[in-house]
């Protein structure tokens, strides 16, 4: 009998089912209430900082050799930042913002999504080049985005 998934769509399900399968809060922790005078996503004894987790949803890896832009937005204009290249991991090694430069206000952090599905053959991608605008309300608490993409669309959340 001929195998009718080719080998990129299979990786995908099994990707796709494999996130699906891992809770985004534990169990345990569903319920749970932060510590007395502790916001959620506030770390102790460490400045708080941006990073993120970049993944091809459409080969199921991480988005290694993506580049990114983060910009402050600043009025009607945007203030670029920071340049960086996700790496084998999905993030950008170093975190996007920390230390002064972290601080509350409206941010952009754009994906070159077409650029990176060009240079791995992928014909003609619908998206281009995301925008993902958010917004640190608070320069106390860390900030994780974690990102799943394909050619056709994407996903962002908030993590901790």
């Amino acid at each position: 009998m001929k195998d009718v998934i080719d080998s990129g769509r299979r990786r995908l399900v099994l990707a796709t089912a494999a996130l699906a399968a891992v809770p985004a809060v534990p169990v345990w922790a569903a319920d749970a209430q932060p510590a007395p005078g502790h916001a959620p996503g506030v770390r102790r004894a460490a400045s708080p900082d941006l990073t993120v987790r970049i993944v091809d949803m459409l080969h199921g890896v991480a988005a290694a050799g993506m580049r990114v832009e983060l910009s402050r937005v600043d009025g009607a204009h945007d203030v670029p930042l920071h340049t960086a290249t996700v790496d084998a991991r999905g993030g950008t090694g170093a975190p996007l913002l920390a230390g002064d430069a972290y601080r509350a206000g409206t941010y952009t952090l754009m994906l070159h999504v077409g650029e990176y599905f060009r240079a791995r053959g992928v014909q003609s991608p619908f998206l281009t080049v995301v925008p993902i605008r958010f917004r640190i309300a608070r320069a106390e608490e860390r900030l994780h985005l974690p990102v799943q993409f394909g050619p056709w669309s994407y996903t962002v959340y908030r993590g901790t």
